[in-house]
């Protein structure tokens, strides 16, 4: 049944953060390769700073699919229409399809000076079938929509949310701490593309993200009144985990500046949580931030491809105010380019199928304390 309440300006908020993020992430990962930045270059202080920025925006990503669970965690509290999967399988599995099939062609003429018709093939059959690009996110948000109806019809009706909590988010950690700690690829069996899937595709590798956004969207009006009684204590939590997470990778433990950490998971739920209690004090979202959630699903599959038109126009020469203005203009031209063009395609019939539909704006949403009152429902305790 779905529930007439909406998340409304705490969504719009983290999407749009998520979403400059991962922008910004992949605008100083492209400089990095783009100036050819590395200690063995004679850059050492530069690529460190870099790196420590990126280890703080590792929470863009796993955000990005958090809000996808919890909006329709809220949505639909006990269960889903007939059509549910339909529908969503062909906003997701469609543009990952064409997304994997534009990507190959760009990684390919990448990597090789002499691009052949063979590598075109073998680049697409492992962003099909092995997910080796940007566009994992998508099989992730499908199996979370199944994930969603097992829990719904299953899981919380037979364990308690703490039990289930616990489980999900100890399997999550031990999973991404075997791929962390270990490196698999020196074992006789080791593959890095296999490996690479099993690290980032399977629901395992972000159980305790879609756990934790089950049941605050179930019950997000007591999820927001904890918020309120705790946040301190959030705020300690988010300063802690962030200075852990440094601490590894610069000990050398856990080295990869990539999301799959299970220190991020912490890192980044305390970020959602500190944004959803904050972004609730707001009485107006800025509008800028509405309309980037709105284009958040174009510019999350498009962004790549701006950074490698811009890496290929721009000067190579490093200097600090050449870096500074590469990632100023990859990051721009990224976003607003993406949005450009998300805009035109959704004016076809088949556009909204490569890059998403357009979300809706918060103008066409119902005030909030309207909703509260039409929905009759009081804050209560998490179950």
């Amino acid at each position: 049944m779905k529930d007439s309440s909406k998340v409304i300006k705490e969504m719009f908020m983290l999407r749009s953060i998520a979403c400059l993020g991962i922008v910004l992430f992949n605008s100083l990962d492209t400089a990095i390769t783009h100036f050819n930045l590395s200690e063995s270059a004679g850059h050492s202080v530069t690529p460190a700073i870099i790196h420590m920025i990126q280890m703080l925006l590792l929470f863009s990503t796993p955000m990005f699919i958090f809000i996808s669970e919890l909006i329709i965690s809220k949505s639909y509290r006990d269960g889903v229409p007939p059509d549910f999967l339909k529908k969503r399988a062909k906003f997701i599995l469609i543009p990952y399809l064409a997304m994997a099939f534009l990507f190959s062609i760009i990684d390919v003429n990448i990597d090789h000076a002499v691009p052949t018709f063979k590598l075109y093939l073998y680049e697409l059959a492992k962003n099909f079938l092995l997910a080796d690009f940007f566009g994992y996110f998508l099989l992730v948000v499908f199996q979370f929509y199944l994930l969603h109806i097992l829990f719904a019809r299953w899981i919380s009706r037979r364990f308690s949310m703490r039990s289930v909590l616990i489980c999900s988010i100890g399997a999550n950690v031990l999973y991404l701490a075997i791929f962390n700690l270990i490196d698999l690829e020196s074992l006789p069996f080791g593959n890095y593309y296999i490996i690479s899937f099993l690290n980032k595709v399977p629901a395992i590798a972000w159980l305790g993200y879609f756990s934790i956004a089950f049941y605050c969207g179930r019950n997000f009006e007591a999820f927001i009144e904890m918020l309120g009684r705790q946040i301190k204590w959030v705020i300690a939590f988010v300063i802690l985990s962030a200075a852990a997470m440094l601490i590894l990778n610069q000990a050398g433990i856990m080295d990869r500046v990539y999301s799959k950490r299970f220190d991020v998971l912490f890192y980044t739920i305390g970020i959602i949580f500190i944004m959803v209690h904050y972004s609730k004090k707001l009485t107006r979202v800025p509008v800028v931030l509405v309309k980037v959630s709105q284009y958040s699903f174009g510019i999350f599959l498009l962004t790549r491809f701006y950074m490698y038109g811009v890496s290929q126009l721009a000067p190579a020469q490093y200097s600090l105010p050449n870096l500074l203005l590469f990632v100023v203009i990859a990051f721009a031209v990224a976003v607003f380019g993406s949005i450009a063009v998300t805009h035109l395609l959704n004016k076809i019939r088949f556009g909204p199928l490569i890059t998403g539909r357009i979300g809706i704006g918060i103008q066409q949403q119902k005030p909030e304390k309207q909703i509260m009152k039409a929905s009759g429902r009081r804050v209560g305790k998490f179950d």
